[in-house]
């Protein structure tokens, strides 16, 4: 620490501290100083600094927010008196607690940040431009006209909060749909889960139903305004007044403009999550070119790349019984090859017989016997077995590929996100292929001709993304998931979000803060 000068008013005052390996420790830290803690280990440097510095200033902290957790006594940290204590920012040395759903984007706070910019300074519009209204902004008649012409429409009537006690409330009334307040529509006649009642949900009574025909018939079920009103398309898609959007030019529903679009953690009605990923980004599956080892060998020889014993492949039953099977009743060689099999017959193979059982032929036999149970198909028997127990899921799990959601492109967000743009950029381009550095210069420009709660906002996360690159974190994607970030990456993404408050007289308390940081990035830190 040295001998700096100071007086117990400029200093942290720390008296009794008897947490963990400390033994009624007292001492004076200066302020406006950079202090090193040194000593070996279980010496208690991490008990003071963590421990009983940092514990008291979030005691402070949850006694201003009245959080009642964080004052618990059993939770206080054994020491007498701290006194002189600033707000404290804490970086722990311990790995990001990063899942697959956490990327860059998330885990920085610039999606918040750009989510709140869409929201109050965005614009919704359709990948051919047009701009998405609400129901009462357009001519929804045509709408139905052009993009469900043929289509069954209904019309409901909603009730919000209705009390009920038993499914039949419902059932009898086969033209009702129903939601739980955050749900997604549902048909009453399909099923009403038992132990969803007694709730209070949200009902659509039908009022009218027509089949699209013409122009003339759209028109029979609009109504206007469309506040309180549901149509069901099909009985498949929902369109709610008062809630849903549309563009003239596209026949799917969009979802308000909302920070909740801009989840794809959450489920509620609303959220942005891509249905297709559930919100991973990617896709995991199984393929026929992982499959087939070589097209021009006997299937029940050595053709597939699946695990074999002998005539036999393992973990996977009796799929050979079930191939021979096929076929005989198909008519075709036992030695046939892949690249011998009929298309119907390679899609039932990999994809499956539907309701149908293949009867089956054991090796060296000529009578067929039942099957006991339809043919799954060979991708979902691998899938299966690749996600099953240890064992098992070694000998199948290189057969299954990771792609990009075709549906999302990787962004995770549904085509309601990705109709949504902030300075003529697509948002959902900007949180997948952008990188800190490139959004750097992006926003750089957008704060010098933005003005009042915008030009904050935007200064804010230029702030943040510029220290960012101070660190050479650059060329991070922020739709990079954090769980695969470098330890050394992880630190500096931490030490970033720590730097980059915008906090006047803090208290950093550090921990090992250049750990697992490459020489040139401690010069830069």
């Amino acid at each position: 620490m040295g001998k700096a000068m100071h007086t117990r008013d400029s200093a942290i005052s720390v008296r009794g501290a008897s947490q963990n390996n400390l033994k009624h420790i007292s001492l004076d830290l200066p302020l406006n100083r950079v202090v090193g803690i040194a000593g070996i280990s279980g010496s208690g440097k991490s008990s003071l600094v963590h421990h009983v510095i940092g514990a008291v200033g979030s005691r402070r902290l949850g006694r201003l927010r009245f959080t009642p957790s964080s004052l618990a006594p059993a939770y206080g940290p054994l020491v007498r008196e701290v006194e002189n204590l600033p707000p404290c920012i804490e970086v722990r040395q311990e790995p990001l607690r990063g899942q697959c759903r956490s990327t860059v984007a998330t885990y920085s706070g610039v999606m918040d940040a750009i989510a709140q910019l869409v929201c109050r300074h965005g614009i919704m519009h359709s990948p051919g431009a047009e701009e998405v209204h609400s129901l009462n902004e357009v001519d929804l008649a045509a709408w139905l006209y052009r993009h469900h012409l043929g289509s069954t429409i209904a019309v409901a009537k909603m009730r919000v909060d209705v009390e009920v006690r038993h499914p039949r409330q419902l059932q009898d009334k086969m033209g009702a749909y129903f939601r739980e307040r955050n749900g997604a529509w549902q048909s009453a006649k399909d099923s009403l889960p038992a132990n969803l009642l007694p709730a209070k949900l949200w009902v659509a009574n039908v009022t009218d139903t027509v089949c699209v025909r013409d122009l003339e018939s759209a028109r029979k079920v609009v109504r206007q305004p469309s506040n309180g009103l549901l149509w069901v398309i099909d009985d498949r898609m929902f369109l709610e007044g008062g809630f849903n959007r549309i563009a003239m030019d596209t026949p799917e529903p969009y979802l308000p403009l909302s920070r909740r679009l801009f989840s794809f953690n959450s489920q509620a009605i609303g959220s942005g999550r891509c249905a297709t990923c559930d919100g991973i980004g990617t896709l995991s599956g199984v393929s026929e070119v992982s499959i087939i080892r070589d097209a021009k060998r006997s299937i029940l020889g050595d053709g597939l790349n699946l695990p074999k014993s002998g005539n036999r492949f393992t973990h996977l039953a009796s799929l050979d019984c079930i191939l021979r099977g096929l076929f005989r009743v198909k008519n075709l060689p036992l030695d046939i090859c892949w690249a011998g099999l009929p298309n119907d017959v390679r899609e039932l193979v990999l994809n499956g017989s539907g309701r149908q059982p293949i009867p089956e032929l054991h090796d060296g036999q000529d009578r067929l016997r039942p099957a006991k149970r339809p043919f799954a198909g060979l991708i979902k028997l691998v899938t299966a077995k690749a996600a099953s127990s240890a064992s098992t899921k070694n000998a199948f799990s290189g057969l299954v590929t990771e792609r990009r959601c075709s549906a999302c492109g990787g962004s995770r967000l549904n085509h309601s996100a990705q109709a949504c743009y902030y300075r003529d950029a697509r948002v959902t381009g900007l949180l997948v292929d952008t990188t800190l550095a490139e959004l750097s210069s992006k926003v750089a420009i957008w704060a010098r001709g933005s003005v009042g709660e915008e030009s904050a906002t935007l200064k804010a996360v230029d702030a943040l993304l510029q220290t960012c690159v101070d660190l050479n974190l650059g060329y991070l994607n922020l739709g990079r998931s954090t769980s695969s970030l470098s330890g050394g990456e992880a630190q500096r993404i931490r030490l970033a979000l720590a730097m980059a408050v915008d906090l006047v007289n803090c208290c950093y308390l550090l921990d090992e803060p250049s750990r697992a940081l490459h020489a040139k990035d401690v010069e830069q830190l």
